[in-house]
């Protein structure tokens, strides 16, 4: 069971050498975001606030 409405949750892989300013923006935009490492990459899941 879900406590977000799916528009508001991303999830999204993201380059390693942009991860700061991902998180950067999307802390900008109200969503709180968790990431895992992937070999070079992460994926991330925000949820809106």
């Amino acid at each position: 069971m879900s406590l977000v409405a799916p528009s508001e949750k991303k999830v999204e892989i993201v380059d390693g050498r942009v991860i700061e300013q991902y998180i950067r923006k999307r802390s900008e935009e109200g969503y709180a975001v968790k990431c895992r490492k992937i070999v070079f990459n992460y994926i991330c899941e925000a949820v809106k606030l």
